[in-house]
């Protein structure tokens, strides 16, 4: 669980804090994060990438400087602007991803979050695959089967059985970009990425299962 380790200025909590990963500033009082399991950390880069293939920069543990007061540092974040060398303005999205004991600090992040104009706020499980995202009018966190992103990007899974040879949950998987969607299956299976200029598909794996979609859209930048 999350942990204060004492009260610092906001210079003093940087002197001390900016080289090192998984402290916060909150309201004068350094807090520690949950130190993360394998599943936390594969899920973190898996969900960092998955934000850069939708068309946002993506970072992990990244100070958010918004607030002199509070300065968090997400899971995961996502911008459509790129601020150097932190984010001092509200970034589009914040994922954090869910560790024992921390529900209710957790809840009051994501209020914090609100509260510095984050657009979109995400928690996942990666025990269960469970997601879930902030809603404003209901202040609480609600269950999502549909992960849509504020710049049209759009992520469903379905649940269509078994893994004849995991046995793990198979998902089929619709993925809609602005030139068009990227359809594919969701399996347990590891990750590897095609790279640019081969044939084929690419896959990564996304919260657990795998994403298919064609090397020609994900190469597109470095075409022609």
């Amino acid at each position: 669980m999350a942990t204060a380790l004492g009260s610092l200025t906001l210079e003093q909590f940087h002197d001390q804090y900016d080289s090192e990963a998984g402290y916060e500033f909150w309201f004068g009082e350094v807090v520690r994060k949950p130190i993360p399991t394998w599943l936390d950390a594969i899920l973190q880069t898996q969900l960092g990438e998955l934000l850069h293939r939708l068309g946002y920069y993506a970072g992990s543990e990244l100070s958010l400087r918004t607030d002199k007061n509070w300065e968090p540092r997400p899971d995961v974040t996502g911008a459509l602007n790129l601020e150097l060398p932190y984010p001092i303005k509200p970034v589009e999205i914040a994922i954090e991803i869910l560790s024992d004991d921390q529900m209710k600090m957790l809840f009051t992040k994501c209020r914090h979050y609100v509260r510095i104009g984050v657009s979109q706020i995400f928690v996942f499980d990666p025990e269960t695959h469970a997601a879930w995202e902030w809603n404003r009018t209901t202040d609480n966190l609600e269950r999502i089967q549909v992960l849509e992103l504020g710049n049209g990007a759009r992520v469903r899974s379905m649940r269509s059985g078994q893994n004849s040879t995991t046995g793990s949950p198979k998902t089929n998987l619709r993925l809609t970009l602005g030139n068009g969607p990227y359809i594919g299956t969701l399996t347990a299976t590891s990750s590897y990425f095609v790279p640019c200029g081969v044939a084929g598909s690419a896959e990564t794996t996304v919260h657990g299962l795998a994403l298919m979609s064609r090397s020609r859209e994900l190469c597109h930048s470095n075409s022609g």
